[in-house]
């Protein structure tokens, strides 16, 4: 493996983009975590990322919104390890930014927000051709298909987040009837102590007026 990593080091350059530059990310994939919601994934273009920054989202239709990340995490082999910051040239996956699409880009310049140049992610219109047995079955560009696929990302993130309310209210709704259930049944089982106590005391001064000829107090 020493001579591979010797030639990526000598012919692959590194990362273009400066660190100290205002952030620039683009968004070119998106995940869904059950707990942190929406998780935008990309590579910081320039600038540096940090934690509980507050960022601007300027989607591909010139909209801005403000959101505070939540998660800044890096891929490590196969998995995400959280970080404090990471800088131009890094691919990471952030959280607290809600309604991301593809293509859009997160930065903190708030007066004057640019978006990444997408180039070829924006114009590319190559095109997949799936063939069966020889004779072609379909074409799609992938334009569309980056498209579609942001479309149905968007649509599976407000399912589950609408589903997640759902549960929640269920959680609200089932916690609500089991505590007036438990105020129901300790009421009645005072109710029905109060009653023996009561018994009890007419039937202790019954048999104190036979005993002694005199009340019980």
């Amino acid at each position: 493996m020493q001579p591979l990593f010797e030639a990526i080091l000598k012919y692959i350059p590194p990362p273009a983009g400066d660190p100290d530059a205002p952030l620039q990310m683009l968004v070119a994939a998106l995940d869904y975590d059950n707990y942190l919601g929406q998780v935008s994934i990309g590579r910081v273009t320039r600038g540096t990322i940090r934690l509980d920054d507050q960022v601007t989202l300027l989607g591909r239709d010139g909209q801005t919104s403000q959101h505070k990340l939540d998660r800044v995490l890096v891929f490590r082999g196969l998995g995400r390890s959280e970080v404090e910051e990471a800088q131009a040239g890094d691919i990471v996956a952030v959280t607290g930014v809600d309604n991301v699409a593809l293509g859009d880009t997160i930065t903190v310049d708030v007066h004057h927000p640019r978006r990444v140049d997408l180039g070829a992610f924006e114009n590319h219109q190559e095109t997949i051709t799936v063939r069966r047995v020889g004779e072609l079955a379909a074409s799609f560009q992938l334009t569309q298909l980056r498209a579609e696929s942001a479309a149905f990302a968007q649509q599976l993130v407000a399912k589950k987040l609408e589903s997640r309310r759902i549960s929640f209210l269920w959680i609200g709704f089932g916690t609500l009837f089991t505590l007036a259930l438990c105020g129901a049944l300790v009421w009645m089982i005072v109710r029905n102590q109060t009653a023996r106590i009561q018994a009890l005391k007419l039937q202790a001064r019954k048999l104190r007026d036979s005993d002694f000829g005199e009340l019980l107090p």
